[in-house]
Parts: C-alpha cells; structure tokens; sequence
C-alpha cells in the first residue's frame, strides 16, 4: 500500500471512529479535568476520582501521567466528585450539572494529610512529563530531565540511548555521554545520589549502556554547579534515579524481539566459542588462562631460554584448548524481557515499601565491508598529501548481553525518621570477532595483510545504598519568642558500589601475504607487526561514597521560606589491573608450505597444530629449529594499582532576597589525593594532590509565581568546577584493541583542569506539561586534558596531555509543546525539540602549530576542543491519546562533526562526521492490563565515519553501519483494583 492510500485509508477509519463515537454517546456527557499537589503544583498519577449521584456510585476514573483524568459517557443529570489520593486529604466537589452531549471541566488540587501518621508519608514518583517539569521548574540549578513516559515513548531501552533526548546531550558510541558538546570527561554521574565508578578503565565516565531504562524511574543533568554536588564536572551531572516502589500492589512483565537487518538471521556470523553461561553475561571458564600458566611456580621466559626450560614451554604451548581466531555461526533475532513487582503495605502500624524488578536483553551487532585506514603525511609546505600506511576492509561482529536487578526497600521508623536500603547488580557479557584484509603500503606495495581478533569482555556493577531521612522537631518555649528557623532536617547516604572488568584470552592472530603467480605466498613477520598473542586483562574498583546534609528552614525578611544548607561527603576509590600476555614465537628454520618463508599456510588452525606446535626440534644448546612456541610477554608497566580519596565540605543558602528573586550561593571545598602505581616499580608514579575552593552564586526571577501556568523564570549563575584525570590516564600503560590499531599511552604527569562556568537562562511553563527555554553559557578552562594522535611514533600513540587554555560558549533552544494551540483537533499532538549551537577555541602549543605549518603554512594557530561537536538537534512528534489507550512518536537527533583524536605529527585531526538518527515507535493498550508496542530504530542507517581532511580531500579513518532495528514488544500490567 502507498503512503497516499494508506493516508486515504486512516482518515476514513478516522470519520468512521468519530461518527460511531458521536451517535453512541450523542446524548450523553463528559467530565474532565485534573488533580494536583497544592503544594508545588504536580500533577497527581494514579489518583482516585468517584462519580456520585444521590450517594450512589456512578462511575469513576484514575488520572494518568499527566494527572488528567475523564469520565466519559455520563447521562445529563447532577453529581458529586470525590477526588482521594494516598497521603492526602481527600476532597468533594458538588452540584455539579452534566447536560446532554455536554464537556464539563472540573479541576482539584489536593493537600498533603499531616493527621495521621501512617498517612505522612509523602511519596511523588516523579515518572511523568509534567512530574519531572515541576523538578525542573523548582530546580535551583539549571536542569534537564526526562522522564520514563518520554523514554517508553521513544523506546528506549537503556540509558545511553535516551540520553540523546536530553537539550544539549550527544552519545558517543550508544554508552558516552557528551554534554554541551564537551567530552565524557566533563561529564559525571550519580545513582541515587551517590557516585557510580565507571566499567572501562580508559574512560573517565560511566558506561551509560549498563543501565536498562526497565529499572529508571527518570534522569536529571545538572548544567550548573551549586556547592551541594560534587564539583568534578562541567559539561553536566547526570543524576539516574531508579524506580521507586509503587503506591499500590502492581506487577509488570514485558517482553520484546528484535530483527535487525545487518546482523539478523546470517549465516555468516563471526564468533569465538561460547561457554555455558555467556547467554548470563558470565564467562564460565571456557576463557579462563590454562592452569600451567596461572600456576606462580611457573616461569615462561621470553626469547631467551635454556634446555631445562623447554619442557614447561612446550607443555605451556599446547595447554590453550580455544582457537585463535575467529569462527563463523548462526544468528537468530535479538530479544529482551522485564518483570517487576512492587507494592506499599503497613508494618506494625507504619509504611513499608518494596520494589522487585530484574530485567535482561540479547542483542547483536554486525557490519562488513567497514572502512579502516590509517594515514601518513608526507610533502612540504608546497604539497603535502597524506599516503595509507594501512587500507583495511573491516568486518565485525559482537553479541552482547546486559542484565539488571534492582530491590527497593523503603520503612517510615517513626513520623519523622525514613530509611531506604537499593540494591542493584549490572551484569553484560560482550563477545567479539573481528576480521581486517587489506593493503599496507607502507611495508610493501604489493604486500597484503589481515588480522583476527577474537574477544570477550565481561562487565559488572554491584551497588549498595542506605540513605536516611531524618527531621528534628525543636522544643518551642510559648513563653519565649519563637525563633524564626525552622525544624533542623538531616539526610544521610552511604554507599558501597563494586566494579570489575574481565576481558580473559583476548586473541590477536595477523600475517601477510602476496600472491605470485597466482599462488597466496603468506607469511608471519614479528618484526612488521606483532606476533599472536593472547592476552588476559582484569580490572577491579570500588567505590566507598558518604555523605550527610542538613537543612535549615528560615523565614526571610520577605516572608517567603528560605534554606540554610551544609554538609560533608567522603569518596574513596580503588582500582588494580593486571595485565598477562602471551606471544607466540616460530623456530628459525621454518618448514615451508607453496615456497612460503614460514609453515603457515593460510591456516590459522594448521599453524596451531599438534605437527607444529611445541618446540618440535632443538639444537645442541636447547634452542628451537622449528615449531611454534608460546613466551611470556607480560610487561610490568601494563598492571597498576590506583587509589583515590576526595574529601569535600561545603555551606549554602536559598535565600528569597525579594518576593520574586532567589539567590541560592555558597563554597566547596575539596581536597584531592590520587596515586597510580605501575607494577614495574622504576616507572615515575602518577601522583595528583589539590586543595579546591569551588565557589558558585545562582540567581532566579520568578514572575507571576502565584500562577500554576505560564510561569516564567530568568536564571543567572557562576560557579569554578574542575575535572581531574582518570587512573588510566596516569598510568604509563600500553594497549591496544587489535593488531594495527594506535596504541593508548598513559601520562603521569597530567594534571587537573579548573572551569569557570557562566550561564544565563529563560524558561517558560505554559502549562504543568510544557517548557519553552533559551540558554547562553560560557565556560573558561585552564590546563584542559586532551586525547593526543601521535602518528610519527614507531607505533601509531595516542596518548594524554594538558594544553594551555580553552574557552567554550553556546546558545540552547528547548520546547515541549501540545499543538492544541493551533486547533483543537490537534490536542492530542506534542512536538518538543532542542537545539544547541557551540564554538570553541584551544590555543594549539607552539610546537604542535610548528609541526602543523610545516605542511599547512596557513594553518590557525587555534582549534576546537577536543569531542566538541559545533551543533546538536533532537526533535519528537508525539500523538497521545490516553482514553484510547493510543501513542506513536517520532524521533530525530544529530550532532555536527567533532574532533575524535587530536594529531600530535601534523597530521589533520581526526574527524567524527555527523550521524542523523530517526526513531519510530507506536504502542496500543489493549484493555487495562495489555499493550502492545512496536519500535524502529535507526531508520536512516547512517555512516559511522571518522576522516581526515587535508587540501579539501577527505581521507576515511574508520567507516561503518551498524544497520536499522524493528521490534515488537508486549506487555502486561496488574494493579490491585482499589474499591471506590
């Protein structure tokens, strides 16, 4: 069917619906209308709304998301309305006449009842789009949120990939998050409150695709700092929030399967073997480093060896029983499943609430025919070009699975004592096979080469938090004046979060070859490229987080409420990597296969085989003539040890300096002490020690603030936060992902990055449901850390490095708006978008710019900030329609291009070109219980391209898809019916 019968089509079905509708109900009413907090104006989900008549029961409704609720089909006549909500007064509306065909709109706001103590406790979920406005609205900070209505509409299913929805926030790779244009390090992020180490030890970030969007209740990104946050980041703070527990008995279950054209159903998929627990995200030792390794007692030598040694190298040689490189398998679909169960009941007379949920996913990614080259420049100032020292093509394949738990409990000791205990535990298991042909014409212009790689990485997170809520009630003497400070409020957090990171028996398998005379001559060459090797890596941190906070109320000389806030925060780190390879070496006299140089055939598996493997021969001093035998290559720079500890204290004030001004302003003080230690002791260690003073003022303009619409607020802030590098960045640590790939090098020398940050920003709330927002912002930095691309080093680096100063600044545009202002029909529909433009300048070292002239006389002496990109859009078209239990959305986000890697040899920079994503989802209910959702992702399947661009030519550094993904999902809701 074309688009314009099927456009034809709908709007019959359409009329067809409405006139159906209209003769049905033609003499019957409507009531609507919505509930919301007296207190701060939000929205109420899931409120309880009775239709009375005489005393009797008539009908009755729960409100949704948005707090709205509507009682349709309602005989003319006159009613009373009974709006209840737990934990608050219930209230009555009367008198209220219906007329035939008639829409009446009744609205209530309910009060929180402080009567009973089993009633006190307040419980606002913050799920729906106009709960999480209210946050952002009443935020003291310049905030973006987004709720898990936002994301279940756009689909979804992790963390990293609704994290593009938010203003001004582009994702690297699915799992990075880029806030403002600036890189992940500029980026922190909290749980609940507490800080979360990230899984990949040469990232300063969390890995954003651990967390299923199943287990998130919403997600909020501080843009501004205020003294009560850490003060360790400048693009933004992301705050996950996971789910809460229900106010009443729910159970949910979801479930989904996925097809995606590129790595779907094919017969052609690269993998390594597979052990018993990877569908758990668990190696199940399948991986596991052969025992006669493991053992201490143990010596493999290197090259060097001696008779007595050729025993235990000849049995170590043989004790791996997995290939080294990749084989081919089936793929079916991608699938992934959620349940949940929760509920709120009284213990001995109080409340106590629990949440249950686990979640799990299978997914898949494949591509062929990717691009990967590297590039040389050579020339002068009169015409330099850039030559290939490698054109690879590059097929990949990966199978990843991530799981989830989380368990919630929540008591109220006493009126004004609550304590919270979550548990969560993060599992994903990423298998990986890659295989890379091509030309290396920097070794040989006829000469062809390929490389295997066959990998599993294994990432966990376990998270433990107990968070106190306390409220001290003073003592009031009658007979004396009363103080104008309020009752002392008192919040506690501690937390204990694990990490660890096993990537075991990562293999890397190359050669090359040249054909003559029609015959493939192969070869393996050390001395171009490196030997087999198979490598063990492991890495494990915890973090110990505490904090306590008090709060003040105060009666300013307004009138209004402000707070006096102060605290204490302690974090502790530690990280250990160990690091174990093994190379595999040949004997110098090599038996020959087709006039080969070595006894390699094209085979990798013969090249591992029983006639070849193990020290087949010696001479008369032991040595090997020829077989293929295994040598320890671990090198001790490659494990280190880290421990960090950051002490911060800090005072504040949320001050009403007039009716319709705020001023919320303080100090934080932070005390930092970093060590990295490398395992080979003559190497420099990483040391970092500061003492920060990190002030920050915040200004808020509040007009017609007696009003629940069209609320407007003016916001002006400073505040100095820092950035510091990372354990892996001071390390002086080599590795690599794959054989022909640069080489990442730490810097022990590297030190932290101070930020001034300005902000101004207008926001607008036409309803509890919308926004309209325009931001300026300019950022300082001084010693800005950045991803250095060293081509001109015997093997391509890329490593860290302060540069001087960076300045940043930029303009954001946001609105989330219902188009029922341009006609009533279009009610249903909501459009929101943003749109951030940035600039950027680094002062390019003298060195490096005089590097860079050498062949680009005309060069600028500045450049952007590294990950910086100059634009980002995000765009979503939305119909909902809740009494029909109806919504689709459609969803668009681009950044412009940005530096992925910065040239040290004078080479271009390398380039991340922009990547239009498309979205589509719609989802049904079918009854109270089922809906139904179906999803498409990355319909335009764009390019990920990285290039180099020198005289207007570009060059491509990495090219590849990673295909578009249709799924279908059901799911199945139980809430215990409430009695009216």
């Amino acid at each position: 069917m074309d688009y314009m019968n099927f456009k034809t089509t709908f709007t019959v079905f359409k009329l067809l619906v409405l006139a159906g509708t209209q003769l049905t109900f033609s003499q019957n009413g409507t009531l609507t209308g919505s509930v919301t907090d007296a207190e701060e104006g939000n929205p109420l989900e899931s409120a309880t709304v009775r239709l009375l008549q005489d005393g009797t029961l008539k009908s009755g409704a729960y409100t949704d998301a948005n707090g709205i609720y509507t009682i349709s089909n309602v005989e003319a006549g006159t009613y009373t309305l009974v709006f209840t909500y737990v934990s608050y007064n219930a209230d009555t509306v009367a008198d209220i006449f219906v007329g035939a065909g008639a829409t009446i709109e009744v609205n209530q706001v309910l009060g929180l009842d402080e009567g009973e103590v089993v009633k006190i406790y307040e419980k606002m979920e913050r799920t729906s789009e106009a709960q999480v406005l209210g946050m952002q609205r009443r935020s003291s900070s310049v905030v973006d949120v987004i709720s898990i209505e936002n994301i279940k509409r756009a689909g979804d299913s992790d963390v990293g990939s609704a994290m593009k929805r938010v203003t001004g926030v582009t994702v690297e790779g699915g799992k990075y998050v880029y806030v403002r244009g600036l890189g992940d390090r500029y980026a922190k992020t909290l749980m609940n409150g507490s800080e979360i180490p990230g899984l990949d030890p040469d990232r300063n970030s969390v890995q954003m695709d651990m967390f299923p969007t199943s287990l998130i209740q919403n997600i909020v990104v501080h843009k501004t700092f205020s003294p009560n946050l850490p003060g360790d980041y400048a693009g933004g703070l992301v705050k996950i929030s996971t789910k809460d527990f229900p106010s009443e008995f729910t159970v949910n279950y979801t479930s989904s399967i996925q097809y995606n054209d590129q790595s779907s159903f094919r017969d052609d998929f690269l993998t390594g073997e597979r052990g018993k627990l990877d569908f758990l995200g668990f190696d199940d030792g399948t991986r596991d480093i052969p025992s006669i390794l493991a053992d201490p007692n143990t010596n493999i030598p290197g090259l060097s060896f001696n008779s007595a040694q050729a025993a235990i190298i000849d049995s170590a040689s043989k004790s791996f029983s997995t290939p080294i490189s990749p084989s081919v398998s089936n793929s079916m679909f991608d699938h992934s499943h959620s349940f949940s169960i929760g509920n709120q009941v009284l213990l001995k007379g109080r409340p106590f609430g629990f949440l249950a949920s686990v979640s799990y996913n299978n997914t898949k990614g494949f591509y062929e025919n990717g691009a990967f080259a590297r590039w040389g420049i050579v020339g002068d100032s009169t015409g330099a070009v850039l030559n290939p020292n490698r054109e690879l093509n590059d097929t990949r394949a990966t199978r990843e699975v991530l799981w989830g738990g989380l368990a919630n409990f929540s008591y109220l000791v006493s009126k004004n004592s609550q304590v919270r205990l979550n548990v969560l535990r993060n599992q994903s298991g990423t298998s990986e096979g890659r295989y890379l042909v091509g030309r290396i014409p920097e070794d040989a212009a006829d000469l062809m080469f390929e490389t295997r790689t066959v990998g599993y990485r294994q990432r966990a997170m376990s998270a433990f938090q107990l968070i106190g809520n306390h409220k001290f009630e003073k003592e009031i003497d009658k007979e004396a004046k009363q103080s104008s400070f309020g009752d002392l409020e008192m919040e506690w957090v501690t937390a204990v979060t694990l990490t660890s990171q096993l990537e075991p028996d990562l293999r890397f398998f190359s050669n090359d070859f040249s054909i003559v005379n029609g015959d493939s001559i192969y070869d393996i060459q050390p001395s171009l490229y490196v030997a087999p090797s198979r490598y063990f890596r492991e890495m494990k941190q915890n973090n110990v987080d505490a904090k306590i906070n008090f709060l003040v109320p105060f009666e300013s000389w307004t009138g209004a409420e402000g707070k006096l806030m102060w605290g204490a925060s302690e974090l502790f780190k530690t990280r250990e990597f160990r690091e174990n390879r093994f190379d595999f070496a040949q004997g110098p006299n090599a038996q020959t296969y087709n006039g080969n140089s070595s006894f390699y055939n094209g085979n990798p598996a013969d090249y591992f085989s029983d006639d070849n493997l193990g020290i087949v021969d010696q001479n008369e001093y032991g040595l090997p003539l020829y077989g293929v035998y295994l040598i320890d290559a671990t090198e001790l720079q490659n494990s280190y040890s880290g421990q960090q500890n950051v002490f911060a204290g800090y005072g504040m004030v949320d001050l009403p300096v007039a009716r319709k001004l705020r001023f919320i302003g303080g100090i934080r003080f932070e005390r930092t002490d970093i060590k990295v230690v490398s395992e080979k002791t003559s190497l420099a260690e990483g040391i970092l020690k500061n003492n920060d003073f990190l002030p920050s003022a915040n200004l808020i303009y509040t007009l017609n603030s007696d009003s629940l619409t069209n609320i407007m607020n003016l916001r002006g802030s400073f505040s100095r936060t820092l950035a510091r590098p990372t354990f892996r960045e001071l390390a002086p640590f080599a590795s690599f992902a794959f054989i022909g790939d640069y080489v990442l090098v730490g810097n022990e020398n590297l030190q932290r990055t101070l930020i001034d940050n300005f902000d101004l920003r207008w926001e607008l709330f036409p309803t509890t449901a919308e926004v309209v927002s325009v931001s300026a912002f300019f950022k300082r930095f001084n010693n800005p850390i950045e991803r250095v691309f060293n081509t001109a080093a015997q093997n391509d680096e890329l490593s860290f490095r302060n540069v001087n100063q960076a300045r940043l600044w930029g303009l954001e545009f946001e609105f989330r708006k219902s188009l029922g202002f341009l006609a009533r029909p279009l009610r249903n529909f909501r459009a929101s978008g943003n749109l951030v433009l940035i600039q950027s300048r680094v002062d390019i070292s003298k060195g490096e710019l005089d590097r860079i002239r050498l062949f680009q006389p005309d060069a600028p002496s500045t450049r952007a900030m590294f990950g910086q990109s100059p634009y980002s859009i995000n765009g979503e078209l939305a119909y909902v329609n809740e009494p029909l239990g109806f919504n689709t959305a459609v969803n668009f986000n681009v950044f412009g291009k940005r530096i992925a890697s910065v040239s040290s040899s004078g080479a271009p920079n390398i380039i991340e070109q922009p990547r239009p994503s498309l979205d589509f989802s719609i989802a049904k209910s079918l009854g109270e219980q089922i809906s139904i959702r179906f999803k498409a992702r990355n319909l335009l399947n764009p390019e990920y391209r990285q290039t180099q661009t020198l005289n207007n030519q570009d060059y491509v550094f990495q090219n590849y898809t990673i295909g578009r993904t249709y799924s279908l999902q059901f799911a199945y809701t139980f809430r215990r019916s409430v009695a009216y």
